[in-house]
């Protein structure tokens, strides 16, 4: 359901939002008083007619009391009463809740007559001019993500059209499944964004210098990696990896003693498999 900012979308009824108001105005009956009280008192005090314990017992009074009308006064605002309109003829008993923003309702979690507590989330809106990306990177890559960094995003349904945007924030925690999460901001918002939907994307990390192979050429074997080297025709051999960032089908690794190798890089686990059997003959 679409909003404007400051539609009503909600009107709450409490017996305490009376006593506030009534409060309130109490409050401010009794400062005009002291105010009065005070001005006397004072003119009093210059002439020397009075003592000057007597002013200073009603300048505190009439301190206090311009501090309880300010508190109630916030109090009031917080829940969208205007206090400098409010009179012994426009007491009530209801008050409306304001929609903060232009966009969506997409989340009803009330219903007439529901009693709520301060902690209850009563709507779900949502902004649809500026609605972000998020992002899941696991622990071991998210000390490469800065904020400012060059992220491209794509749909699920259509990965050949990417989006551009920024990442704007990082988490500095990492979750049970040893992941973090970050925002991104979309450069030009895509007209079939909507909340909820599952991206992919690509993080520009920068430049750096790494021995590559297809995604096909590593194989996972217990709880390790492995290239496979082929030394001849018919022989071959594991040569454990650790490996690094992935794209485009594309992986790094890092391994000692690797460079120069005639390694495997197509169907890696046919070779895994042989190996395996040749091992149990």
């Amino acid at each position: 359901m679409p909003v404007n900012k400051g539609q009503v979308i909600a009107v709450m009824e409490d017996p305490a939002l009376i006593q506030l108001q009534q409060d309130y105005l109490v409050a401010v009956s009794r400062l005009q008083y002291l105010q009065l009280e005070y001005d006397r008192q004072k003119e009093l005090n210059e002439s020397k007619v009075n003592a000057d314990k007597v002013f200073q017992q009603i300048q505190s009074e009439f301190t206090s009391q311009r501090v309880i009308v300010k508190g109630l006064s916030e109090r009031l605002k917080l829940i969208g009463i205007n206090p400098d309109k409010l009179s012994e003829a426009t007491v009530s008993r209801s008050v409306p809740v304001y929609s903060p923003i232009h966009g969506y309702v997409t989340k009803v979690n009330v219903n007439i007559g529901k009693f709520v507590n301060p902690s209850d989330v009563l709507f779900e809106l949502i902004n649809p001019d500026d609605i972000h990306a998020a992002l899941t990177v696991f622990e071991k890559d998210i000390s490469q993500v800065k904020i400012g960094q060059k992220v491209k995003v794509s749909f699920a349904d259509d990965a050949t059209k990417e989006y551009d945007c920024e990442v704007i924030l990082v988490t500095r925690n990492i979750d049970e499944s040893r992941s973090g999460t970050l925002h991104c901001h979309f450069l030009s918002s895509p007209k079939q964004l909507l909340p909820g939907m599952f991206l992919n994307a690509r993080i520009m990390v920068g430049k750096t210098d790494a021995i590559t192979v297809p995604e096909d050429a590593v194989v996972r074997f217990g709880n390790k990696q492995f290239v496979a080297e082929a030394i001849s025709s018919s022989k071959f051999q594991l040569l454990e990896v650790t490996t690094g960032a992935k794209e485009n089908g594309v992986i790094s690794i890092d391994a000692k003693n690797i460079e120069g190798k005639n390694l495997v890089i197509k169907n890696a686990y046919a070779v895994l498999s042989k190996l395996e059997n040749s091992s149990d003959e």
